[in-house]
């Protein structure tokens, strides 16, 4: 039965943010990956996420969002990937800067690649 199963989060260490940081996300990725393993055997998807949420001490909502994500990262949603929200953040953040050294010199950037 779902309250049984074997499941076994590591705790986040309190050494440094880039630790915690990787350890986050491994937990997340675990906990993704459990859920999409054991989501048939609950009544609902919502069911397995709140069954599966509580073991390492995140919320449910929380992991409802982690699986929709790798769900569209994976294909199976539709939406831009991570990766390409990567892209698109910093495609924004290149264009603002432009903007501003524009702004503030009255020249225009333009890069050479």
């Amino acid at each position: 039965m779902p309250d049984q199963l074997p499941l076994v989060f590591p705790l986040l260490p309190h050494s440094s943010a880039v630790s915690r940081w990787i350890r986050a996300k491994e937990v997340r990725e675990r906990a993704v990956r459990v859920v999409f393993e054991h989501e048939r055997e609950h009544p609902s998807s919502w069911a397995a996420i709140t069954s599966i949420a509580t073991r390492p001490g995140i919320t449910p909502e929380t992991l409802r969002k982690w699986i929709r994500r790798a769900g569209t990262d994976q294909g199976l949603r539709p939406g831009l990937t991570s990766t390409e929200r990567e892209r698109l953040k910093a495609s924004e953040h290149s264009t603002e800067a432009a903007a501003v050294h524009l702004k503030f010199t009255g020249r225009l950037i333009v890069r050479q690649d």
